[in-house]
């Protein structure tokens, strides 16, 4: 197989996780969490409470009470995010996104090491060369 094959099936293959339900689901969520400007407001904020927080640990002199009020209110911005239903939604799509990525790599990087097993369970879709008993 030439390079140029090999390259032609990369791109099958991205066809096809691109048209996968995962990535469907993560680009809406993607899409919904950056359109939200309660999240945008509270992720801005957060950003320049924790630059903020930075610089005053950085003084030899800070005021405990400024940092930690500034610690405060840095936390709360981080749980308000981290509880929002749709970064919740979007951290969740990511990550079952970014799971089939890998056992995506895992399986041709098992190929690639003659061990044939993939990460989702050590099935790599060839029963001759099962050892997991995975009734494939």
């Amino acid at each position: 197989m030439t390079e140029l094959q090999i390259i032609e099936l990369a791109k099958t293959l991205g066809k096809e996780l691109k048209a996968s339900k995962k990535f469907a689901e993560y680009k809406a969520a993607k899409e919904e969490f950056f359109a939200n400007d309660e999240l945008k407001t509270k992720l801005s904020e957060f950003k320049v409470q924790k630059d903020l927080l930075d610089k005053q640990a950085e003084l030899t002199n800070a005021d405990e009470q400024i940092i930690d009020a500034i610690g405060a209110r840095a936390e709360t911005l981080y749980r308000e995010i981290n509880e929002h239903p749709v970064y919740q939604r979007f951290q969740t799509a990511e990550q079952e996104f970014n799971v089939l990525i890998g056992a995506v790599n895992s399986t041709i990087g098992s190929f690639l090491s003659d061990t044939e097993a993939s990460a989702t369970g050590g099935c790599s879709g060839h029963c001759e060369s099962c050892k997991s008993n995975c009734k494939h």
